[in-house]
């Protein structure tokens, strides 16, 4: 496993238009180091893979994930860290395209052409996955939600007027969750949309 003194990983060009990179994820226990290899695929050889979003969070990399094939480093977030710890698999290998390490950021060309696609990135993936923090703080974020859920079941059965409908209290509803859901960090991410 590679320690923090180990060089940092050098990306390499990618040599087509619909190229992407690839994180493929080792497997591994809770809580030990994570470790991946960095591939590239074309889009057009349809890969299957998982799209990771999530929001940054600070932009301190203090956290490192070795790079198995180059025994190099990919510095990240703490926020992406706890990520892919959360998603790693125990036994298994998991393909997952993240921007910040999909994109070499350093790149500004190839990070706006990346950025161009990723639209197509996140449609052609297998599915998504939304990165909303870790359990304690996510669990909050959907207790939030479901109170405003309870509240306007409260209000429905409260009121006398039952010209209130039942499509009337989901809107409520869906329209209140949306707001609370939308106040969430994950939504000042650009890899949010």
């Amino acid at each position: 496993m590679a320690n923090c003194a180990s060089a940092s990983y050098v990306y390499q060009g990618l040599a087509h238009a619909d190229s992407i990179r690839l994180i493929e994820l080792q497997p591994g226990a809770k809580g030990t180091p994570l470790a991946c290899n960095i591939i590239t695929v074309r889009r057009s050889e349809n890969p299957i893979y998982e799209a990771l979003s999530y929001a940054w969070g600070e932009p301190i990399f203090s956290h490192v994930i070795e790079e198995v094939t180059t025994q190099s480093v990919l510095r990240v977030t703490l926020n992406l860290h706890d990520a892919l710890q959360a998603l790693r698999y125990e036994h298994d290998t998991r393909l997952l395209w993240a921007d910040s390490l999909s994109i070499n950021q350093t790149d500004l060309k190839e990070k706006g052409d990346q950025v161009a696609l990723m639209g197509p990135t996140y449609r052609d993936a297998q599915r998504v996955v939304v990165w909303l923090g870790l359990s304690k703080i996510a669990s909050s974020r959907i207790t939030m939600i479901l109170d405003n859920v309870l509240q306007s079941l409260e209000s429905y059965r409260s009121r006398k007027d039952k010209s209130y409908s039942p499509i009337d209290l989901w809107r409520t509803v869906v329209r209140l969750s949306t707001m609370k859901l939308l106040q969430q960090p994950w939504y000042d991410h650009p890899s949010a949309f």
